[in-house]
Parts: C-alpha cells; structure tokens; sequence
C-alpha cells in the first residue's frame, strides 16, 4: 500500500471526524435555542 495514500486517508478522515463533531456542536446549540 502508498504511504502517500495512507497519509491522505488519514487526513480526510480527521476532516470528517471534526466537521461531525462540529456539526453535532451547532445542531445541539439550535436545538437549545428553539427550546428556550
């Protein structure tokens, strides 16, 4: 296996990872502001 690929995946992996944790994020802030 490339180690150039593995790297990249790895990368685009933590991207995902953090663009989930922030969409989490924002979507519990919405849902306490629509509740208050």
């Amino acid at each position: 296996m490339d180690d150039q690929n593995g790297q990249t995946f790895y990368i685009a992996e933590s991207i995902v990872e953090k663009m989930n944790q922030l969409y989490l994020e924002l979507e519990c802030r919405l849902m306490c502001l629509l509740d208050a």
